[in-house]
């Protein structure tokens, strides 16, 4: 039980540090796959340099937490 435990942990970690590459490192544009999230869920929204910068730091900081335990 313990050994699924700690895979899933890996694979919430692994999905979330992917997430942090995929919203801090992609460039701002009106054809970047961000975006066209948004502009589907019919959101008037435009995403600036800062919300992806903001995005990409607030998943790579709960992966480190979740990595080290502090939320389990």
């Amino acid at each position: 039980m313990l050994f699924i435990i700690i895979m899933f942990k890996l694979f919430v970690i692994s999905i979330l540090i992917i997430n942090s590459i995929f919203w801090g490192f992609y460039p701002v544009s009106d054809i970047s796959p961000h975006q066209k999230i948004i502009n589907y869920s019919k959101l008037n929204i435009k995403a600036s340099f800062i919300t992806h910068c903001i995005s990409g730091l607030f998943f790579y900081v709960l992966a480190v937490l979740i990595s080290h335990s502090i939320i389990y």
